[in-house]
């Protein structure tokens, strides 16, 4: 077994494997690397488990209580400072009241959440499945022990349970480069670098970090304001050097910089890369990526801040965005972007861009990591109270800003979240027509004489509701809504927008009519039996109908993000699947294939392990992972596609061997 990750944590954290943590993922005969390895592979299935049941709230509280600056450790100390501050600059003699004190603390601790966010939402996304979980838990473990960056140093404090400064900014380029050269180092490779080979062997992330950043920040990109420039096509399984080369030294902040990483995405699909001119009249500034999985877009990338598109490519792009089937997707973003544009440029702004700028009836979306900069910007420059009111129609009195004010009634608008975990019912609940953030009402039993908002920028938590008689649900969610106890669908109006359903008390389809849109997933796992429903939205996410055993006229949409559970579908009549799913699908009990259409594309593994005859089994045109047909005890009309690699086809060795013969014998 390969224990060089493990190797390379043993020598920097000497008694890592005496941890306790470590001891409990172990038994006492293992050696230290295998206590490391099982321990890093604990770590892996607890934070998988947790984001396949949506709870990444709980696993951020986990490190929110572990890591952020507690409001005590916020001392006196730091308001003098402050004040002494303000009458240096002139600002006179500034005092911080009690009021005011406490407020600044939730600034504080808000912003160290949303920079620790940046890292937590990163490590659990698909794009950094290239790094090993001992990488993950190497910079992480760094990243959490650093504090403010000191420039006259070039170093990082260290972070104490008093540091007030925001932890380090996520630089996706940096991080690449960095998992490249100690992955080098780690197979005797020597980088080309002699003091960066010295910190490797140091083993200080935070030294290489900066290393890196640094020279990547020393990088002149000559003639970035000039948009003249050519497409250049990166095909599928194609040399990933020449990508990597072109982009190397550019300070893109593209993680495709590193190669480990633009060769698995070169695997997935093709990259296209918009490049403008450098001072020696050479397309070589990268400008745009497109990067592709298959046939549809995985993401686009700019090189303005957060990898957000620069405003000069909106054009660029949405010309070449013709091109492409999917395109239909990515209008949305480059329309957003591209009157964000032209309200940057403006002060009077009519209702409809104050609706827009405020994000009210929809989130901003754009082609980077985090939102575009220039929302914020706008809005530090604006007097939010005036211009919600003429948004919204409604005087200031309408508009809360605390929640003492929200829960008052007559309330148009909160920006913030509610925590009600202590209402039962909703008699005496007098909730905002909007509220941005999340609404917690666990311990609502029934929906008597509740008004929820209309709109809700976060998530609604109904979780222990039984009752719907009179329940109006918001029109629009942009997270999540959970409806975990939910006995019944019949009589209930979801929303016609969601990120996020789960509906996993339902027993059964009677009555359910899902929201138009459902952006990022559906759970309807303990519903047994499925009669004539559709599903419209093409969804981001997973699709939970674990215990789905009977299915007559079930439709999906054409794409699914992730993965499709229908783990014991024995009966399906009229089941259409997606034209693509993007992870996974699992059919494993499934033993007749007739009344079932598959999808065209898999990109992760297909179970139909309890597949008898494959009769009327028609296979995905392409399957990137395994391909699960142990049950089969005839190759009798079994036909498996050119395009899938045999290596990943699983069934019984005889038939295997039989049906290669068969196929090798056609071909002659």
């Amino acid at each position: 077994m390969n224990y060089k990750g493990e190797e390379f944590l043993d020598k920097l954290y000497k008694d890592l494997y005496q941890e306790e943590i470590v001891l409990k993922s172990s038994s006492f005969n293992d050696g230290k690397l295998e206590r490391i390895k099982k321990f890093l592979d604990r770590l892996k299935s607890t934070h998988e488990r947790v984001i396949k049941r949506d709870r990444l709230d709980l696993l951020k509280k986990f490190y929110y209580d572990k890591y952020i600056i507690k409001k005590e450790n916020i001392t006196d100390d730091y308001f003098s400072h402050l004040e002494s501050i303000a009458l240096e600059r002139g600002y006179g003699h500034l005092k911080y009241d009690e009021a005011t004190k406490d407020k600044e603390k939730e600034l504080i601790i808000n912003d160290q959440k949303k920079s620790l966010d940046e890292w937590i939402d990163y490590f659990v996304s698909s794009d950094t499945f290239i790094y090993p979980v001992w990488y993950k838990y190497y910079v992480f473990n760094s990243i959490v022990k650093l504090g403010s960056f000191d420039k006259e140093k070039n170093k990082y404090n260290k972070r104490t349970d008093k540091t007030i400064a925001n932890f380090p900014e996520l630089n996706r380029e940096a991080l690449a480069l960095a998992y490249d050269y100690i992955n080098k180092y780690l197979n005797k490779e020597k980088p080309d670098d002699e003091k960066l080979e010295q910190l490797i062997l140091n083993g200080s992330f935070k030294n290489i970090y900066i290393y890196i950043i640094k020279k990547l920040d020393g990088i002149n990109k000559d003639n970035e304001n000039n948009n003249d420039g050519i497409w250049i096509k990166y095909n599928q399984g194609s040399d990933h050097t020449k990508l990597v080369n072109s982009l190397v030294g550019r300070g893109t902040g593209w993680c495709t910089a590193g190669e480990e990483t633009a060769k698995n995405q070169l695997e997935m699909g093709d990259f296209h890369i918009y490049y403008t001119l450098d001072k020696n009249g050479e397309y070589k500034i990268p400008r745009i990526a497109i990067r592709m999985e298959r046939n549809r877009i995985a993401e686009i990338r700019g090189v303005a801040e957060n990898q957000n598109l620069e405003p000069e490519m909106d054009s660029v792009l949405k010309e070449k965005l013709d091109e492409f089937p999917d395109k239909d997707k990515y209008y949305k973003k480059l329309h957003d972007m591209e009157l964000l544009t032209k309200i940057y440029l403006k002060d009077d702004l009519s209702k409809e861009e104050l609706l827009f700028l405020y994000e009210i009836e929809d989130e901003r979306e754009g082609f980077g990591y985090s939102r575009d900069p220039r929302i914020d910007e706008i809005k530090k420059k604006r007097d939010k109270i005036k211009d919600l009111t003429v948004a919204l129609d409604c005087t200031k009195e309408e508009i809360a800003t605390t929640k003492e004010e929200a829960l008052k009634g007559n309330i148009k608008y909160y920006d913030g979240h509610l925590f009600l975990a202590n209402y039962e019912t909703g008699e005496k609940l007098k909730l905002p027509e909007i509220v941005t953030g999340t609404i917690y009402l666990n311990r609502l039993t029934n929906a008597n004489n509740i008004i929820l908002p209309k709109i809700i920028g976060g998530s609604l938590y109904l979780d222990n509701l039984t009752y719907t008689d009179g329940l109006i649900l918001p029109t629009s969610i942009s997270l999540g809504l959970f409806l975990r106890k939910l006995p019944r669908a019949k009589g209930v109006k979801l929303p016609s927008k969601v990120g996020f359903i789960n509906l996993s008390g339902l027993t059964s389809s009677e009555g359910l009519n899902l929201p138009e849109i459902i952006e990022n997933g559906l759970n309807l796992e303990n519903i047994t039996s499925i009669e004539n429903l559709t599903i419209t939205s093409n969804i981001g996410g997973d699709i939970f109908l674990n215990y789905l055993r009977s299915a007559k006229n079930l439709i999906f949409p054409d794409y699914v993000g992730g993965g499709i559970y229908l783990s014991h579908l024995v009966l399906a009549k009229g089941v259409i699947l997606p034209k693509c799913v993007n992870v996974y699908l699992n059919l494993r009990s499934l033993k007749r294939i007739d009344g079932i259409k598959l999808p065209e594309i898999v990109r992760g593994y297909l179970d139909l392990n309890s597949l008898t005859n494959p009769d009327g089994l028609t296979l995905p045109k392409e399957v990137d992972g395994l391909i699960y047909l142990n049950g089969l005890t005839t190759i009798e009309g079994l036909n498996i596609p050119d395009t899938i690699d045999l290596d990943k086809v699983f069934m019984k060795d005889e038939l295997k061997e039989e049906y290669i013969k068969r196929k090798q014998g056609i071909k002659k």
